[in-house]
């Protein structure tokens, strides 16, 4: 099985006791990660005849027959740090809140990787719940209790069920990174394990690999949710085959009570800047890899690839054919610079290169099918954050002079269709990179904007803040 990431100590606890965490209202649904669910229906009918899903409209704030909406009508909270790391940013101390987001059974988790604490900007992580009082901050923020300055704890962050990983790609050990994972099932968050990289002892100073820059939790197997849980971690400046920056990604599992190392995998050609473990989603019990630097169907084309729990290949992809402008070649694609689950069955994948996401249905073994695609616009950053579900998919535009997210509907037999957008009602501004970073869960959809910007209804209103987090719904999944 590997070697075991040692469980838990019952003394190490981390933050404190808080009335609010006994009032945790916890999201609706199956225990699951920011994109899981149950796969969704399409509206019926030829592509001339098709709308958006009710359950898509309604979020929207539209009729089903897709009547216009309100922008920023779907805005359901803004979520905020504590008012200090607001004060650090505006003395040019900025925290990134919201530049790592997970959307879970308990809660959303938003990563604030450059966050002051205790004199040293070593990272946090803050957990937010939807209660009788609307969505308010729960309990302590996560922290690294041996973290160090620069090492970027929250950089990523993955929930599944009463766990939570977060990396810290940063931190210096032999691996160039580590993963702490909490159980937060309890009043109290407690650290459960401390991972490093496959190929490297803990502790040693030194390493590149960035081990921690992305993160997948699930259960093991799409059959069975007792076996497990899984957790991909990547790894995207490792050493693979002899290729210094190819990328790595190590698999683990959580099994009697410990967490236990049971394959690395990377690519079948490596090279320089592939980038492999860039980006991570679980998609039923198969893991996705982005690696957005691969050149083999042309420089900086991208490829995606997909792996069982054994580590065994299951898939590659490279660009679809049929992208905006035809009959060119693939190369500055970045296919893979996002991945996400949709469901079950059901992959996304960013290609900002070309301004597009492809989603595909894996079949029982992990294969996938056809290409279907959403458009958006080239240069403006679509495609380099996607979430939804099967009846909505949401990508972040975060380099618009309005940054938003645009929403779409699928198309029965045919592409993804515009179904409408989620902006801030003009909250932030095009500094925010509101949508650089999205995730969602059910209808939830939380979308970061890590830079700088401001709430105009907060008092006092911050020239400059840490970052925010704003909340939409976009609708069931059925």
């Amino acid at each position: 099985m590997g070697r075991c990431a040692p469980a838990r100590s019952r003394g190490e606890w981390i933050g404190r006791a808080s009335a609010a965490a006994a009032a945790l209202a916890l999201l609706a649904g199956p225990a699951g990660g920011s994109s899981g669910g149950a796969e969704g229906h399409a509206t019926a009918g030829g592509p001339e005849a098709v709308r958006a899903p009710a359950s898509c409209a309604r979020a929207l704030g539209q009729s089903a027959g897709g009547a216009p909406r309100l922008p920023g009508g779907a805005l359901r909270a803004v979520l905020a740090p504590p008012e200090r790391l607001d004060l650090l940013a505006a003395a040019g101390f900025p925290a990134h809140f919201g530049a790592a987001l997970a959307v879970g059974r308990a809660g959303v988790f938003v990563g604030a990787p450059s966050a002051d604490f205790a004199g040293n900007a070593t990272g946090l992580v803050y957990r937010f719940a939807d209660g009788n009082a609307g969505w308010r901050r729960v309990g302590a923020a996560l922290q690294d209790p041996n973290g160090a300055p620069g090492e970027r704890f929250g950089a990523s962050v993955a929930t599944f069920g009463r766990w939570v990983a977060v990396g810290a790609p940063r931190a210096a050990s032999a691996s160039g990174g580590r993963v702490l994972v909490f159980d937060v099932s309890g009043p109290v968050p407690l650290l459960d394990a401390v991972l490093h990289g496959a190929t490297n002892p803990a502790g040693a100073i030194g390493g590149a690999d960035r081990f921690g820059s992305a993160l997948a939790l699930g259960p093991c197997s799409a059959a069975s949710t007792s076996q497990g849980p899984g957790l991909a971690v990547g790894a995207p400046g490792a050493t693979w085959g002899g290729v210094d920056g190819a990328g790595r990604v190590d698999l683990f599992v959580r099994t009697a009570g410990c967490w236990r190392h049971t394959a690395s995998v990377g690519s079948d050609l490596p090279t320089v800047g592939q980038a492999f473990g860039h980006t991570l989603a679980r998609v039923g019990g198969t893991t996705v890899v982005g690696a957005p630097g691969d050149g083999r169907s042309a420089p900086g084309a991208g490829r995606v690839f997909g792996f069982g729990p054994d580590g065994a290949t299951r898939f590659e992809l490279g660009p679809p054919g049929g992208l905006a402008p035809t009959g060119v070649s693939p190369a500055g694609a970045r296919f893979g610079s996002a991945v996400a689950s949709l469901g079950p069955d059901q992959l996304a994948a960013g290609i900002p290169g070309r301004g597009a996401i492809a989603t595909y249905t894996l079949d029982p073994s992990g294969r996938p099918g056809p290409a279907r695609i959403a458009a958006g616009s080239p240069g403006l950053g679509f495609g380099l954050a996607v979430a939804g579900h099967p009846t909505c998919l949401a990508a972040g535009v975060p380099w618009a002079s309005s940054p938003s997210v645009s929403l779409f509907a699928p198309v029965v037999g045919g592409p993804w269709t515009a179904a409408g957008i989620a902006d801030t009602g003009g909250r932030v501004g095009p500094a925010s990179e509101y949508g650089i970073v999205v995730a969602a869960r059910g209808g939830v959809l939380a979308v970061g904007a890590p830079g700088s910007g401001a709430d105009p209804g907060e008092s006092p209103v911050p020239a400059v803040s840490a970052g925010r987090v704003f909340v939409h719904w976009i609708g069931d999944e059925r």
